[in-house]
């Protein structure tokens, strides 16, 4: 089994002024170093990922790390939660996300072949200033 690399995202911070409105959409975060990073995930992904409405209104926040297993095509086969933001909305809403992905694979992976990588996702809120 390889293991290929570990996905960091950046914090993706939603103001607290949308505590009782509707989540923007995680790309309308303020620019920062880490946003290429971001951008080039959400173009691997067809989903998009926003904040869980629940979660928003009660203020969760914390640190999704999941450990993923990715098949020859690039896709996830197997996720496994190797830390938990302690919300179960929140982790749930980074693997559904993450399911819409397809991963960069070694050229050389066979049919069959997996490889192990590390995705994790930072949920901050901030208020406004």
């Amino acid at each position: 089994m390889k293991s290929i690399f570990w996905l960091v995202l950046p914090v993706l911070v939603i103001s607290a002024a949308y505590a009782t409105e509707t989540p923007p959409p995680a790309t309308a975060i303020d620019p920062t170093p880490d946003s290429q990073i971001f951008a080039k995930t959400q173009s691997m992904c067809t989903g998009k990922m926003t904040y869980p409405s629940l979660a928003l209104r009660r203020g969760a926040e914390g640190i999704t790390k999941l450990e993923l297993e990715i098949n020859e095509k690039g896709k996830m086969s197997d996720v496994n939660v190797l830390h938990s933001s302690g919300h179960v909305d929140l982790d749930q809403a980074v693997i559904n996300f993450v399911e819409t992905c397809t991963f960069p694979v070694p050229k050389d992976m066979k049919a069959g072949e997996k490889v192990h990588s590390k995705f994790q996702w930072i949920w901050k809120l901030v208020d406004p200033k």
